[in-house]
């Protein structure tokens, strides 16, 4: 869970560092076991270049080797090894998006602007458990969710200025609700006590912004604060797919399908690989009436996991409404 925290943490810096579209982490983690060459991961994401590493943890120091690949042509531009104490890895993976970042945008003749990161300090054991927090957030059930918010609520207790983990815990919450597995109007006030706090302490942080979109939006059907809210976390984050998933939605509740499509196909351009975003998209021809174009979609979706039974179950829809009984 530490090499997945850092994989994410370093994504999102440089994706603010870089100024350049960085493939998102359910893309890329789908090529962690992967046999797939480099030239073939590019082909598969659009990406020219690939960032990859490994991690070593042993009594409490972290050594994270790590190298830039050109990836259509499985080049080396850069190789380093880091070495730090597991309680400044907020500094390293800062340090690393702008390494990261700096060498990429040399090659494009254009300057790197540096990130400056969080300077927020915690205990070995408090990052541990934001990460893990992490992690366990991003498989996206009801179990690893309630695990995710124990998580977060243990680093809130030993750290009360990391926005980052008021809004984590915040987006647990608001995803629990989402899936009916809390009370709306028993968990709505905490969702949008620890958001206050969040914003409050980083006015800009895009993943309060989305959770405070994402909120208005599911709950209250505030769409124009909704809407503004998830703007402003794409500006600052924009390979963030539930955000612009969110926005989709918003087009759709406005009976506006060129816009909600719009908003799905650029976060696809960052997350081609998603296969939940891959069917929202269906979702969305659905409910527009386009049934062939839902059908092909979700086939298409199908073709990147055959076993994922609610695309399944939607391809079959599509085509009874497009009249292929059979």
């Amino acid at each position: 869970y530490i090499a997945d925290g850092l994989t994410e943490l370093i994504t999102a810096s440089l994706a603010a560092a870089a100024d350049l579209r960085v493939i998102s982490r359910t893309t890329a983690m789908s090529f962690r076991d992967t046999t797939a060459s480099m030239p073939e991961i590019a082909g598969k994401t659009g990406a020219n270049w690939v960032v990859e590493g490994s991690v070593l943890i042993d009594e409490g120091q972290v050594q994270v080797v790590m190298q830039l690949i050109a990836a259509r042509d499985d080049v080396h531009v850069f190789a380093e090894t880091y070495q730090t104490a597991i309680d400044a890895l907020l500094d390293l993976q800062n340090e690393i998006a702008n390494k990261i970042s700096a060498n990429v945008r040399k090659s494009l003749g254009v300057t790197a602007q540096a990130n400056a990161g969080s300077s927020v300090k915690m205990s070995e054991q408090t990052l541990r458990q934001y990460l893990k927090g992490r992690s366990l957030q991003s498989l996206r059930t009801v179990d690893s969710l309630r695990q995710a918010a124990d998580c977060f609520s243990e680093v809130i207790r030993d750290e009360t200025d990391y926005a980052d983990a008021y809004a984590s815990l915040a987006d647990t919450r608001m995803l629990l609700a989402h899936y009916g597995a809390e009370s709306v109007p028993e968990v709505r006030p905490k969702i949008i006590r620890d958001l206050e706090r969040a914003i409050s302490l980083e006015p800009e942080n895009p993943l309060a912004l989305y959770c405070r979109g994402a909120t208005g939006l599911f709950f209250d059907r505030q769409f124009d604060a909704a809407e503004a809210d998830l703007k402003a976390a794409l500006s600052t984050l924009p390979n963030h797919t539930m955000a612009a998933i969110c926005l989709a939605n918003i087009c759709s509740a406005r009976k506006d399908p060129e816009g909600a499509l719009g908003w799905l196909n650029q976060a696809l351009v960052s997350n081609p690989l998603d296969i939940g975003l891959n069917m929202n998209i269906g979702d969305h021809l659905l409910l527009h009436g386009d049934y062939p174009a839902a059908a092909e979609q979700l086939r298409n979706t199908l073709d990147l996991d055959s076993s994922h039974t609610p695309s399944r179950l939607r391809l079959a829809w599509a085509l009874a409404l497009a009249g292929d009984a059979e």
